[in-house]
């Protein structure tokens, strides 16, 4: 098999799985059959038990091959990943569909909330970093967690990858641009990969919304837990996981950015934004803060 050649780096929330859903459908591009492997974001001694052509074994001879990794665009936690995907590949193409920071970060809210970072070391877990549990505050998860105002600081994320990538590798688009436009945008990145133009008018590209998602109600969090080690062992029926689920578990705390907050952040990402709205050849009033 030849190497992977494309890397959708993120950003989460953004639209990723539905990127993914949509480019592994393409006669011409082999996605990994994990669409988050994470592999080059792992520590040495996370990875070296993965075989990465693995997530790959259904390869028949595409022209593209390529994975879908958001913790790729949170270089605060794992700078070492353009590095290594450019040792690893130098002549792949980067994608990063970047968002309105702000109502990226308050979907990332509800993910990281249903996805269980605010009582588990994930980072820890997944790549072997080091981090400490989410805060349930809102506001210092904003500031104080990877995922939220770090990981909003796009330009900074693109000039890691500049450093290793020409420009003419990587392509930036815009959340907004897909969700309107699906059509015109995927036109864009085909021709970006080099493959032909398939229709995509059919393509659902509204998958793993924020709406809907609960959390394990902090008050359960120990029988959340002890359930979890009983169903690594016993392995539950979905059906009986689902209704122990929705015993244990609540609405997601309804928080937005706004006011003062809203202003602080802007003030922190207002250079970074225009950097890279310009990079996207977007006009630097694109989101309308």
């Amino acid at each position: 098999m030849k190497k992977a050649n494309l890397f959708v780096i993120g950003a989460s929330k953004c639209g990723t799985t539905s990127l993914y859903e949509i480019l592994k459908e393409h006669p011409n591009i082999c996605m990994s059959n994990l669409k988050e492997t994470g592999y080059f974001a792992k520590k040495t001694n996370h990875r070296k038990n993965v075989n990465y052509e693995s997530y790959y074994y259904h390869y028949d001879d595409e022209k593209v091959i390529g994975e879908v990794s958001p913790i790729y665009s949170e270089l605060n936690v794992v700078p070492w990943v353009p590095r290594e995907i450019h040792n690893y590949n130098s002549d792949a193409k980067i994608i990063y569909i970047i968002r309105n920071p702000i109502k990226r970060m308050e979907s990332v809210w509800k993910q990281t909330m249903s996805t269980g970072h605010w009582r588990e070391k994930i980072y820890e877990q997944k790549f072997g970093v080091n981090i400490n549990i989410m805060p349930l505050d809102f506001k210092k998860a904003i500031f104080n967690y990877p995922p939220f105002l770090e990981a909003s600081k796009y330009w900074e994320q693109i000039q890691e990858y500049r450093k290793f990538f020409n420009d003419n590798q990587i392509k930036v688009i815009l959340f907004e641009d897909f969700v309107n436009d699906p059509d015109g945008v995927m036109a864009n990145i085909y021709d970006f990969l080099g493959v032909e133009k398939v229709d995509v008018s059919n393509q659902d590209v509204h998958l793993n919304p924020s709406q809907g998602k609960t959390m394990i109600n902090p008050k359960y969090k120990k029988v959340s837990k002890l359930l979890q080690e009983i169903n690594k062992r016993l392995k539950m029926p979905y059906i009986i996981k689902r209704f122990v689920k929705s015993k244990v578990s609540k609405p997601i705390p309804q928080n937005t950015i706004e006011g003062n907050l809203k202003k602080d952040i802007l003030n922190i990402l207002e250079e970074d934004i225009i950097k890279v709205l310009s990079y996207a050849d977007k006009n630097i009033n694109y989101w309308k803060f």
